[in-house]
C-alpha cells in the first residue's frame, strides 16, 4: 500500500490545480496516512485555501512535490 503514497500526493496536487481543494485535502491526508512526507511548501498553499489554476506549479518546489515515478 506505502507505493499509493506518492500517487496520492500528485493527486492532491492536480486537484489543487484544478480548483478543488476539498478533494486535494482528502488525497493529501490520505498520502500522509500513507506514509509520504508532503512538501511543506505546498501544505502552506493548501492551508491558504488559494487554488492554482494557471495549471504552474511554482518553481521552488515542483521537483519535491510530484514523484517522477508516478508517471
Amino acid at each position: 500500500m506505502q507505493t499509493f503514497a506518492p500517487l496520492q500526493n500528485n493527486l492532491a496536487v492536480a486537484y489543487w490545480m484544478q480548483g478543488r481543494l476539498d478533494d486535494a485535502w482528502s488525497s493529501l491526508r490520505r498520502a500522509e496516512a500513507l506514509g509520504f512526507k508532503v512538501n511543506s511548501s505546498f501544505r502552506a498553499e493548501l492551508e491558504k485555501g488559494d487554488a492554482r489554476i494557471d495549471g504552474a506549479l511554482p518553481k521552488s518546489w515542483r521537483s519535491a512535490t510530484l514523484d517522477s515515478r508516478a508517471g
